[in-house]
Order: structure tokens, then C-alpha cells, then sequence
């Protein structure tokens, strides 16, 4: 006689809030069913807390002890947006998911980091959390104003209840460093598509929030900042923000910043859509990550010269998670690590030796608009540009300066926030947009 498995029960840990009841099911694999209140069914309903544990018997006799922990603290510490005991990049996963609902505001809603009374808003069939959470401010709306919480009580922990924990999924991140990466006197900068594909590279789909953690090494004193661009061919159209009119352009994003040594960091980073509608499709990556890595490099390379070794820059990345549109979240536990080469020789931007500097930049950084003003302006009759480029060397603003003008303000309304380069003449100068 063949050996007969036992039965399969995955009861999950609950939370009720303010007399919610709660189901518990023991799955279908039973003959009989025995919990420990003394039911004989398959479910049970349930609201008050503590454990709850059922034996289930299948037609052979045998039998699969399995428990859940029901618990009705349904505090909120602001910040903590997915309840699950601390306030970090994931919780600006659940904010996309839950973008815009509405629900009761708390009373005495603060940012501060102290339990604060939620009033049920009502059950994630995906997660089993109550959507009240996502609303970290406490106003009764969830939206880009819940980041703030993040911000303030960033790191903070509590005990929580995990009702259910994310899913394993067996994929790659990858950072795919891209051509247009340059460095000038002390400056690395390295776009790079972060790409997540399945196991034979097929990129994934129907992706709508990823966060994850980035570390990098470097051989001599470094410090690291990112920005956000497009990735070709990703699933993000173009990178906005929330209040976007165009549905593909709503796009939450968060970075934090570690330096853990004078070599060493590492960065939080999270982005979510938020108009509840991911983009399906075969995609070739989520986003391109702008890694500004701004390195001691002083007698380790020259400029001009075509000897200069490159240097070694390890990243690596875990804390992996996604989610989907309908809030189903997925975590992969390994780390995957890449290490860059960062070339010495300019492969974005030809630049030059830096001219002697006569003019300034001034706001910067800057939002709206910048102003160029030219010390000694040139007494030839032939006008020039002020060329503004981005950091793959593409030219995003040009602007003419007439001979013997001192001053021209250039509009940046149309620059998304991150790191330029502005030329005039020879020279060049860092114009930090900043939004």
C-alpha cells in the first residue's frame, strides 16, 4: 500500500480590530477537524485574541497539528505603513497599493513614534493587514503626505503581528551599468537599468512597487547618491511624481542614505505606482538608477590620461520585495552582488581641461529657473551657448549668450530633480535641480 501524505493545513496569524471577526480555515485535506475551542468544522470564526489550534484527520487516519495567533492590539505607529514592526522603504509599498482610499481619521493622529488607536478601515484580501495603516499621518486619506512618516521615524521598531508573510519568488536583480557612465575630477557618474527576470532572463511583468537595498565598496573614500530616470524599454514610461496628470508619470519614490564608513555605504530605495494599474507586457526593466559616486580618486587617475586603471566599485543588493497592483507582495532573501569597473576616461562627455571659471550658477541648487552670470563676458561679436546636459551626456537645455551679455536665467521648470552639467566655453560647472 503506497504511503498516504498527511494532510496540509496553513493556518496564518490574524489581527482583529474593534470586535472584526476573523476566519480561520484548516483547509479541505480533512475527514475531521478538532480546535482546540471545541469546534468540529473546517472554520471557525473568531474575534477574541489569543492561540487557536485545530487537528485535522484525513481518510487514513492521519493527522497535522497546525495553530494561528489571533491578536486585537490594533495600535499604529506612524511610519510603519505595512505593519510589520518597523517604519522603512517597504512601506512605501503599501502606500502605492492603497493610494488615495479613504477611511476614518485617528483621533489625535501625530507623527510621533507612539502607539496610536486605529479605526478599522477595513481587511487587504492580499496581506490580511488592515488598510488603516497605510494611512501614517492619520488624515483619513492615504497618500504622498504619509511619506513624511517614513522620513521621521525612519528605522523604529515595534512588535508586530505578521498576518501574512510576503512570498518567496526566485529571480534576479540585476544592475545593469550603462555606456554613458563618465567621471570627471573627483565625480563617478553611473547610470545603471535595474533589471528583475526570472531564472532563464525573461524580464517579469505586471510589476507595480519595488524596494530594495543597495550597498556599495569602494577601494578609496567614496560616498554614493541616486537619482531616477527612465529605464529603455521599462515599466515606468517616465518618472514623475503622484500628482502627475498622466497616469504611467505617477510615481512614488524614496531613498535613504547610510555611510557606514569612509568607504562603504548603503541606500534604501523604494518606488510604487499609485494609480492602481501596473504595467503589464514583457519588460526589459524597472527603472534606471543614477549611482553618483563621488570618490577619492586624487593621484589614482588623470583626465587626460589614457593609462589610468579603473576602478572597482562592488554593489550589491538585498532586501529584495515587489508588488502588484492587487497588493500581493513578494520578497526574495539572497543577495545578488556586481562590481563596476568606473572607467577614468570620460566616455559620456568629451570634456576637455577645465578653463579658467569666470562665471557662476546661482540658485543651486535650483527648481524653476537658473541664472547664468558671466564675469568677464567676452568682447568678440560672436554669441555662445550655455549648454545644460544631464549625466549620461545627453543635452537637455541650450541657451544662447549674446556677446558682451553678463547675465541670462534659464527655465529648469522642465528638468526633472537630479544632477547636470552646465558648460560655457570651455568650463563646466555641477547644477544640482532639486524639486
Amino acid at each position: 500500500m503506497a504511503d498516504v501524505a498527511a494532510p496540509i493545513v496553513n493556518l496564518s496569524d490574524a489581527l482583529a480590530c474593534d470586535g472584526e471577526t476573523i476566519t480561520l480555515d484548516a483547509g479541505t485535506e480533512g475527514v475531521t477537524y478538532q480546535w482546540s475551542t471545541g469546534a468540529e468544522t473546517q472554520t471557525i470564526d473568531v474575534t477574541d485574541a489569543g492561540w487557536y489550534v485545530v487537528t485535522v484527520t484525513n481518510f487514513t487516519g492521519c493527522t497535522t497539528i497546525d495553530s494561528a495567533f489571533v491578536s486585537v492590539d490594533c495600535n499604529l505607529y506612524p511610519g510603519d505603513g505595512n505593519n510589520d514592526g518597523i517604519a522603512n522603504y517597504l512601506d512605501l509599498l503599501s502606500i502605492g497599493n492603497h493610494f488615495n482610499q479613504t477611511g476614518a481619521a485617528r483621533i489625535d493622529a501625530s507623527n510621533n513614534w507612539t502607539p496610536q488607536a486605529l479605526t478599522p478601515w477595513g481587511i487587504d484580501a492580499s496581506n490580511g493587514m488592515d488598510i488603516g495603516y497605510a494611512d501614517c499621518n492619520g488624515d483619513g486619506t492615504i497618500n504622498a503626505a504619509d511619506t513624511t512618516a517614513i522620513a521621521l521615524n525612519y528605522g523604529n521598531e515595534h512588535q508586530a503581528v505578521i498576518i501574512n508573510a510576503p512570498q518567496t519568488f526566485s529571480v534576479s536583480l540585476q544592475a545593469n551599468p550603462a555606456n554613458e557612465g563618465f567621471v570627471d575630477a573627483e565625480t563617478a557618474i553611473i547610470p545603471f537599468d535595474v533589471v528583475v527576470s526570472n531564472t532563464n532572463n525573461t524580464p517579469l511583468n505586471e510589476i507595480y512597487g519595488i524596494g530594495f537595498k543597495l550597498h556599495y565598496t569602494s577601494p578609496t573614500p567614496a560616498s554614493m547618491a541616486v537619482a531616477f530616470q527612465d529605464a529603455s524599454s521599462g515599466w515606468m514610461s517616465y518618472l514623475g511624481d503622484a500628482s502627475s496628470n498622466n497616469p504611467d508619470n505617477q510615481i512614488l519614490t524614496l531613498t535613504r542614505n547610510f555611510v557606514t564608513s569612509d568607504t562603504t555605504g548603503e541606500l534604501h530605495i523604494a518606488l510604487t505606482k499609485v494609480n492602481g494599474q501596473a504595467i503589464e507586457g514583457t519588460l526589459a526593466g524597472v527603472c534606471r538608477v543614477i549611482a553618483t559616486v563621488t570618490i577619492d580618486t586624487w593621484g589614482l587617475k588623470s583626465l587626460d590620461s589614457s593609462a589610468s586603471s579603473p576602478i572597482p566599485v562592488t554593489f550589491s543588493f538585498d532586501g529584495i520585495t515587489l508588488t502588484t497592483a492587487d497588493g500581493t507582495t513578494y520578497q526574495q532573501a539572497n543577495s545578488v552582488t556586481d562590481t563596476l569597473l568606473i572607467p577614468t576616461i570620460p566616455t559620456g562627455i568629451n570634456t576637455p581641461k577645465q578653463a579658467a571659471v569666470n562665471w557662476v550658477i546661482y540658485p543651486n541648487p535650483a527648481n524653476d529657473y537658473v541664472t547664468i552670470f558671466v564675469k568677464d563676458a567676452k568682447s568678440n561679436n560672436a554669441a555662445s551657448n550655455i549648454n545644460i546636459y544631464d549625466v549620461t551626456g545627453r543635452l537637455v537645455l541650450s541657451k544662447p549668450i549674446n556677446a558682451n551679455q553678463h547675465t541670462l536665467t534659464i527655465p529648469t521648470n522642465s528638468l526633472n530633480s537630479g544632477l547636470y552639467y552646465c558648460w560655457y566655453g570651455n568650463s563646466v560647472q555641477k547644477l544640482l535641480i532639486s524639486k
